[in-house]
């Protein structure tokens, strides 16, 4: 095990060229994915297509570190992300609210709940619900 972590932390990437060189699939991945019509973006890209690697990274990571994650967010989060609307009582009979519609959780022969019923549309994400 402490083999394997020191094999870990000397891999650990500490410049542009190391990642280059470990990567080089991820690099091309990373601007065959980018915004050609973007402006800013454009040397960086050109540099990448003359083969000059390094200097594309450079530019392009100086591009990218000039915004916080919080500017590159295109929808405004909201405050609160979820909300409780089940009733009490229809909690009670197990009648619960999925993505907004009211679901009656299935029953068995002796009135117990069927935790492992996926809804009326089969649907493991309304199962993942339920049971949390």
């Amino acid at each position: 095990m402490a083999l394997k972590n020191q094999k870990l932390v000397e891999l650990r990437l500490k410049t542009l060229e190391t990642l280059i060189n470990l990567h080089p699939k991820l690099i091309e991945k990373v601007f065959n994915n980018l915004d050609i019509t973007n402006p800013d973006l454009e040397k960086a890209i050109r540099q990448y297509n003359r083969k000059k690697i390094l200097e594309a990274c450079n530019m392009l990571f100086a591009y990218y570190s000039k915004y916080s994650l919080r500017d590159k967010i295109p929808v405004k989060i909201p405050d609160q992300v979820h909300s409780i609307d089940d009733n009490p009582e229809d909690v009670l009979q197990g009648i619960f609210s999925h993505y907004g519609h009211k679901i009656t959780q299935k029953k068995n022969a002796n009135g117990k709940f069927v935790w492992d019923w996926l809804g009326p549309n089969h649907d493991k994400e309304y199962a993942y619900h339920i049971n949390r």
